[in-house]
């Protein structure tokens, strides 16, 4: 009798856990990415983050490009003068996988001074 199908039957599902974990490191990977992309907006825009929330679908954003292409983020901050606005803030990435330095920004309408 031969191994034969169980090799193959091996092979396949290693190939399998193998494929599923380079999935799941790249998305963590590009996930880590683009919070510090975020927080390196925050910082240099002189905001403190109170909080964000990842937007799948693009949020207030028309889709531009593939979603792979874009990381969005609905953001509520609090700006130097202690003033709180929101909106969402989307970071374009090149082919290589970098993030533009400045991120496209839309915030809410109903904010007094989203400027």
């Amino acid at each position: 009798m031969s191994n034969q199908p169980t090799f193959i039957l091996l092979s396949v599902l290693f190939l399998g856990i193998a494929v599923i974990v380079a999935i799941v490191i790249y998305y963590r990977r590009d996930a880590s990415r683009s919070r510090l992309a975020l927080r390196q907006w925050a910082t240099t825009s002189r905001f403190e983050i109170l909080h964000t929330r990842s937007c799948f679908f693009g949020g207030a954003f028309r889709f531009q490009g593939q979603p792979h292409e874009q990381t969005v983020y609905f953001v509520k901050v609090r700006d130097g003068a202690g003033r709180e606005k929101s909106g969402w803030v989307r970071f374009a990435r090149t082919l290589s996988g970098i993030y533009d330095d400045e991120p496209e920004v839309i915030w809410s309408e109903h904010e007094p001074n989203a400027a």
